[in-house]
């Protein structure tokens, strides 16, 4: 053992020492610092005995420098002033003499050493192996006293605070590199580990370099000895980065987790067992669970119970083969049924082991109900290529229905045969009887007729058939519903569940109600009320024509005198303003729904002036001057009174209006009910009064009368009687077939073809010859 001993005036024991050379211990002498140097650096001695002071150098500085050149050196240094004793032992010394027993105890060791004890030499050995193994090690170590003052650093140390050299930490306070934030748990540590002799951590905290760079460490500190004093020997573990890669894995995983909740649909992720390990938001907003509601829930049990044995085979199904697709309902929590389509993908580890299953839950509701649409769209196609069928043929046969009788016929097998409707019938309210006559009937069931009877006048007349009266509307019962009560058990006990009653009408005019009995719920579903309504409307316009046909063709009917007092009517008030007598000669419809009147007036002064006061007169113009009267023909759109005479299938045969009223004579088709025809007419005209009803002569004797009914079409007809009107047959010609074609609005080839037809039916049937069908044009019939 080599001991180099420093400075110029040695203690005694130490001078002795050194003089005595002892067996095994090499002791050399020098007399300067610089010496000393440069024994450490060329001849690697194992003890560095120095005494204080030192020339151009104090104790600590000394240790210092030492400790830069060897940090393995055992280093004693011989110092009586305490604070820098106190210095010394802070910068590394191993050991402080500060007295002269201390020095003896030094001699003493190397006697020891000297005599042959190996004990003392051991020992700094070991120190010698302890500081390389220190030195050495990778992971900061750090000695420090009771008060966090750094009595030993090594280099790894020095990296991680950013100094050049642990020498440069060595009297430095820990606390100097501790974050503040974190320095109270450091400082509970410190007294842990030196005053209760406990170790402490591992301890995550933040440091401060010499630098300003905050860095994460672990800290492992353990209760430890250094040269007779209590310290604490803290192992510490940079887990900066670990941190990082923490932060940036929880930053993935929150990216990941964001990205699924952001998903409309639903995610989920299961062990191999079905129970869940990870979900998205859907998952929980759906179902109403909680997260720790839904953790390690089994899948199926968030199922329908009809669902159950589905969805676990389905999740065999996809842990076994790999991947299914399939659909269940989810229940939430609530209660509330979410169709879903679930496609289930197997999942494995790095090893190709099976660790579970991901899933994706589709709310399909509006696919199903898209489908459902669908399928009902395909259904009232089916149902409306059914109705128009069937509506096509009720119009076939209605154009080549006769009379009314026909008509409401044809209407009642027709609908009673296509189904589902067993029983239907036509007939109107009798407020004689307070009951339903029906007219027509056809169909099974036909003594339920016996059970109708009420009040239609009241408005709270609840039978499909007064309602449909009542409002002009179409309407829809189920004969279990309590407005049906008064017929329910009749119906029922005839298997009846549905009833549609539906108005006849044309314009202004009521002929009646269909009503409608079926077996079954769809009943309502095979016509469409639109299209129920144009039903209606296309029986009522075919009875209409039919009454029109007969008006046209003067017949023994029922001759009315009406007089009228409603000053909103036409006529009334085109008088009262002349303050003149007005006849009406000639009213002729025009194919845009407009009216030619021929009107003569006794007075023309105020004429043009009271003209101009009608938005309903578009022209005028002055046909004929022919004695006190003047004739005048007005282009008029709504002449009231003449159209609703005609929507109704009377014949107007005279009309005079004077100021405040009018009177007229019009003749109804045969059969129809005179007080029902009033009735009506008061209804939609105030202040009528029936002054005389007769019946009515025709110009024609019978034979002659059906004759012409047999013969002549209504087209022909009407092409014959509106040239007779308008004077195609005068000399000269009041008006040419060009324009009475444009007021029939048909062409003049098509009127010139009707007129001729109509010429040779006539003589034909006089001249007792039969027609030629070959002849016939049946154009625009």
């Amino acid at each position: 053992m080599t001991v180099v001993v420093v400075g110029a005036t040695a203690t005694s024991d130490i001078e002795s020492a050194a003089r005595t050379p002892q067996p095994g211990v090499d002791i050399e002498r020098t007399q300067s610092v610089e010496q000393a140097f440069d024994w450490v650096r060329e001849s690697d001695p194992d003890v560095l005995l120095a005494e204080a002071p030192l020339s151009g150098m104090d104790s600590p500085d000394f240790v210092r420098v030492v400790r830069l050149l060897d940090e393995n050196l055992t280093v004693v240094i011989a110092e009586s002033d305490e604070e820098r004793a106190r210095a010394a032992r802070v910068a590394g010394a191993d050991e402080v003499i500060s007295s002269p027993e201390k020095s003896g105890e030094i001699i003493a060791s190397l006697e020891e050493v000297a005599s042959g004890d190996e004990g003392y030499a051991e020992e700094l050995e070991s120190q010698r192996r302890y500081r390389e193994l220190v030195q050495s090690s990778p992971a900061p170590i750090n000695v420090f006293d009771k008060g966090g003052t750094i009595r030993y650093s090594n280099q790894a140390t020095a990296d991680l605070l950013e100094v050049d050299s642990p020498s440069e930490l060595i009297g430095r306070s820990i606390f100097d590199f501790i974050d503040t934030e974190h320095t109270d748990i450091a400082e509970e540590e410190v007294a842990r580990v030196i005053s209760a002799e406990e170790a402490a951590g591992p301890t995550q905290m933040r440091i401060v370099s010499e630098e300003g760079n905050e860095r994460h460490i672990q800290v492992s500190t353990a209760p430890g000895e250094l040269r007779g004093e209590a310290v604490g020997q803290a192992v510490v573990v940079d887990v900066t980065a670990l941190r990082e890669t923490e932060h940036d894995l929880r930053a993935e995983r929150q990216f990941v987790q964001d990205a699924l909740d952001a998903l409309d649909d639903i995610f989920f992720v299961t062990d191999r067992g079905g129970r869940l390990r990870r979900w998205n938001a859907a998952l929980s907003d759906v179902s109403g669970y909680s997260s720790s509601e839904l953790d390690e829930k089994a899948i199926v049990e968030l199922m329908s119970a009809a669902d159950e044995s589905h969805i676990s085979e389905a999740v065999v199904t996809a842990l076994e083969e790999g991947t299914v697709i399939t659909e269940a309902t989810l229940v939430s929590r609530s209660g509330k049924a979410i169709p879903l389509e679930i496609s289930l993908q197997q999942i494995t580890d790095t090893e190709g082991d099976l660790i579970g299953m991901v899933g994706i839950g589709r709310d399909i509701s509006d696919r199903r109900r898209r489908t459902q649409q669908l399928k009902a769209q395909r259904e009232q196609l089916s149902v409306l290529a059914q109705t128009n069928r069937l509506v096509r043929e009720i119009n076939a046969k209605l154009i080549r229905a006769s009379n009314r009788r026909e008509i409401e016929r044809v209407v009642c097998e027709q609908l009673a045969e296509a189904g589902p409707y067993e029983l239907a019938w036509i007939g109107d309210f009798n407020q004689a009887s307070e009951r339903f006559v029906p007219r027509t009937v056809a169909g099974e069931g036909e003594d339920f007729l016996d059970t109708l009877a009420s009040g239609i006048d009241t408005d709270t007349t609840r039978e499909p058939a007064e309602r449909a009266l009542r409002t002009g509307e179409v309407q829809f019962f189920s004969v279990s519903d309590p407005e049906f009560d008064r017929w329910q058990e009749a119906a029922e006990a005839r298997s009846f569940r549905t009833v549609t009653a539906i108005p006849i009408t044309y314009r202004s005019a009521t002929y009646g109600v269909l009503t409608l009995y079926a077996g079954t719920n769809d009943g309502q579903e095979v016509l469409k009320k639109d299209v129920l309504r144009e039903l209606g409307e296309s029986i009522g316009a075919a009875i209409n024509a039919t009454h029109r046909k007969q008006a046209l063709h003067p017949s023994p009917g029922t001759e009315l005198r009406i007089r009228i007092t409603d000053s909103t009517e036409f006529f009334v008030r085109f008088a009262t303003e002349l303050d003149s007598k007005v006849t009406l000669d000639k009213s002729t419809p025009q194919p845009d729904g407009t009216y030619s009147l021929q009107v003569s007036v006794a007075d023309s002064e105020r004429l043009s002036r009271v003209c101009n006061q009608f938005i309903s007169i578009e022209t005028r113009s002055r046909h004929e001057d022919g004695g006190d009267d003047i004739s005048v023909e007005l282009q008029v759109t709504d002449v009231g009174l003449v159209e609703w005479l005609a929507d109704h299938g009377s014949t107007l045969v005279g009309l005079t209006a004077y100021p405040e009223y009018c009177e007229i004579t019009a003749t109804t088709p045969p059969g129809t009910d005179s007080r029902a025809f009033v009735n009506q007419l008061k209804s939609s005209f105030g202040g009528v009064d029936l002054l005389a009803k007769k019946t009515a002569a025709s110009r024609l004797g019978p034979s002659s009368w059906d004759m012409i009914t047999k013969t002549l079409t209504n087209r022909q007809y009407e092409a014959l009687t509106t040239a007779y009107d308008e004077g195609y047959y005068e000399t000269p010609r009041r008006k040419s077939g060009t324009d009475i074609a444009d007021m029939m609005g048909i062409s003049a080839p098509t009127f010139g073809n009707h007129l001729r037809n109509a010429h040779r039916r006539i003589l034909e049937e006089v001249l007792a010859r039969p027609p030629d069908p070959s002849d016939e044009s049946t154009s625009d019939r």
